[in-house]
């Protein structure tokens, strides 16, 4: 079983979010090429070794992050597609709109391209499933 399918216990959790939200300060303050491991083991006071214990490497981080915003988007689709409409709710929106760290996001030019294929790739398997649900 690997490393990300086990599951985590709250270090594990708490050092992973550390260096996420680390990863997006930095965002806010600079374009993600200019971005160092470096930086984010000194910004969020860990060593090398225990980034690497939880990340490959900057992308890794990047990755987990749209990982953790498309499964949000996830519940707005299904919104989209709800019977029920009392009971959706849009979770990635508020995300984006509660929590400005994200933003940089959207706004980094190496990042856009990759998060709203991310998008798009999530969106198009949520579709076909629904569709094929509907059938």
């Amino acid at each position: 079983m690997s490393e990300k399918t086990r599951k985590q216990d709250r270090r594990t959790r708490y050092t992973r979010q550390t260096i996420k939200d680390t990863f997006l300060e930095l965002l806010n303050q600079k374009n993600f090429t200019k971005i160092t491991v470096t930086e984010i083991c000194k910004n969020a006071e860990i060593n090398r070794g225990t980034f690497y214990l939880h990340y490959y490497d900057i992308y890794d981080v990047l990755s987990d992050i749209l990982n953790d915003m498309t499964q949000d988007m996830l519940t707005t689709v299904d919104h989209l597609f709800c019977l029920n409409q009392k009971s959706c709710s849009y979770p990635f929106c508020q995300k984006i709109q509660m929590e400005s760290q994200y933003r940089a996001l959207f706004l980094d030019d190496t990042i856009a391209p990759i998060l709203l294929e991310k998008l798009a790739e999530n969106h198009d398997h949520r579709l076909s499933r629904w569709f094929a649900l509907t059938l």
